[in-house]
């Protein structure tokens, strides 16, 4: 005999939707522009269709729209997102990377490596958008190499570099 409690559902795991979803594996592309702010994921699932496209940063202008719809150029299979990454053509425009990149505050704080003003660092970053920690850790590299060129500058703190957005900065 059924208990009440399996009758009516209670206790039982009940799967809902979001549940399996978050359950699901997906390969993620982040393509960045290399002349443009653009920033795209591509998420496809482990059969190589395409799930998700979105816009982290940038707005798809006319041009894009063109290139990437009307001259068959989107990826809607994975196979042609990792074309992306090896085409000779396009390594000049783009930056293509397999996952998301790491956009913890741990990450930047271990990548900026002058370990001062923490709590106000991470208060900072917290607020900033996914793509705009992409580019602030990727001008972590371009702003140490400055700083080795320029012997007596010193480091700012990272709070400033976020606050600043030194990331900007042509160095």
């Amino acid at each position: 005999m059924m208990s009440r409690n399996a009758i009516h559902g209670v206790g039982q795991r009940q799967d809902s939707p979001e549940t399996i979803n978050s359950m699901e594996q997906l390969t993620t592309y982040t393509i960045k522009a290399k002349n443009r702010p653009d920033v795209w994921v591509f998420k496809y699932h482990l059969n190589g269709f395409l799930k998700s496209f979105d816009v982290l940063d940038g707005i798809l202008g006319e041009q894009q729209v063109v290139w990437l719809f009307r001259k068959g150029n989107f990826p809607y299979l994975e196979s042609q997102a990792k074309s992306f990454r090896d085409n000779p053509d396009l390594k000049p425009y783009f930056e293509v990377s397999i996952g998301l990149p790491d956009t913890s505050f741990e990450a930047f704080w271990e990548a900026f490596g002058k370990k001062q003003k923490r709590i106000d660092s991470e208060k900072l970053w917290d607020k900033m958008p996914i793509a705009e920690r992409i580019k602030a850790m990727e001008g972590i590299r371009r702003y140490d190499n400055w700083l080795r060129l320029h012997n007596g500058i010193a480091k700012c703190l990272p709070d400033s570099y976020l606050r600043k957005k030194r990331w900007l900065d042509e160095f």
